[in-house]
């Protein structure tokens, strides 16, 4: 049976074309010693890399937010990903 790993790609909205926060990169393990946090500079760039590396993207989503008198808009996108282990 195949062994997988995850990560995920976190980037918040941005309000006025700034991030209100950093987008992440973190890596799932199956305890909390075995997970790992990065700071990325753009989600497009850890994605190419993390393809170099073997990981393929299984998902995104973009998560909406209602905001009162602008109808709903993005508040955050998350990506996922996995890669077989050896």
């Amino acid at each position: 049976m195949a062994k997988w790993e995850y990560c995920k790609i976190v980037e918040p909205s941005k309000l006025s074309g700034v991030p209100v926060e950093p987008a992440r990169l973190l890596f799932m393990g199956t305890s909390k010693d075995k997970e790992a946090d990065e700071p990325i500079d753009t989600p497009e760039h850890a994605l190419a890399r993390l393809g170099e590396e073997g990981w393929e993207l299984v998902s995104h989503n973009q998560i909406l937010a209602p905001v009162e008198g602008s109808g709903v808009l993005p508040v955050m996108e998350v990506f996922y990903l996995k890669r077989k282990l050896s």
